[in-house]
This record gives structure tokens, C-alpha cells and sequence, in this order.
């Protein structure tokens, strides 16, 4: 049996790009986060806000280094963003769920980690249809 690394290489590939410009917009949301919690926010206020800050980080990003795009900018910002929108709303009741644990509400940057690994998925696989056109 021959083992086809590019292939291999290729399927994760795009994930890989896809977890670093996470990371980056992530690093943004967070700081962004921590910030307002820091200054009297709620979390689910706070994580509104800041998920949305590192949304427009993550379009730029996406747009530049991880997908190609083969959609208009246009449409693929507007899908794009819908994704987002409807992962930061998933998200924001998580977070509101997550906050009935008492270590949970008490430490809500481990809520919002959890909740950013829930919905990474779903970003990735969204986010690629609306960019390429394609979901796998």
C-alpha cells in the first residue's frame, strides 16, 4: 500500500490554517473578553462583544490566508458573518448555561474556552462552504 502524505498533507491543511487564524482572533476575543468582564460586563454581554471583534479579525484572516475563495467578497462576507452571528448566539448560551456551575460562573474564562472549542467546528466546516463552496 502507497502512503500519499500530500493527500494527507492536503486534508489538513486547511485545518491547520484554519486553528492558527482561530488562535489569533481568539488571543483577540479574549483579551477583549477578560477586559470587559474586568470592568463590570457580564460574560454573556462581554462575550457578545468580543466574539464579534474577533469575527471581523477572523474574516480578514480567513479571506486572505486560509480559504480560496471562490464566491464574490461580497457574498462570502455576508455568509460569512452569518455563520458568525449564529456562532456567537450558539455560543452566548453556552456561556449562559455553563455559568449554573459554580467553579464555572466564578471562573467564566474557563466557560468561554469551553465554548470556543465547541464551536470551532462548526465554524470551520460553515465557514469553508461559505468561502469555497464546499463543506468537506
Amino acid at each position: 500500500m502507497i502512503f500519499k502524505y500530500p493527500q494527507l498533507l492536503d486534508k489538513f491543511k486547511s485545518k491547520i490554517l484554519f486553528a492558527f487564524s482561530s488562535l489569533l482572533a481568539t488571543g483577540v476575543d479574549y483579551s477583549v473578553f477578560l477586559f470587559l468582564v474586568w470592568n463590570a460586563f457580564t460574560p454573556v454581554n462581554a462575550h457578545y462583544i468580543s466574539a464579534s471583534i474577533g469575527m471581523m479579525v477572523n474574516f480578514i484572516v480567513h479571506n486572505k490566508f486560509v480559504f480560496d475563495r471562490s464566491r464574490k467578497l461580497y457574498i462570502a462576507f455576508i455568509m460569512s458573518t452569518l455563520v458568525s452571528v449564529l456562532g456567537i448566539v450558539i455560543g452566548g448560551q453556552f456561556l449562559l448555561l455553563l455559568q449554573n456551575f459554580t467553579i464555572l460562573n466564578a471562573h467564566p474564562y474557563l466557560a468561554k474556552i469551553i465554548v470556543s472549542g465547541l464551536i470551532f467546528f462548526y465554524n470551520f466546516y460553515l465557514k469553508r462552504f461559505a468561502f469555497e463552496k464546499r463543506l468537506v
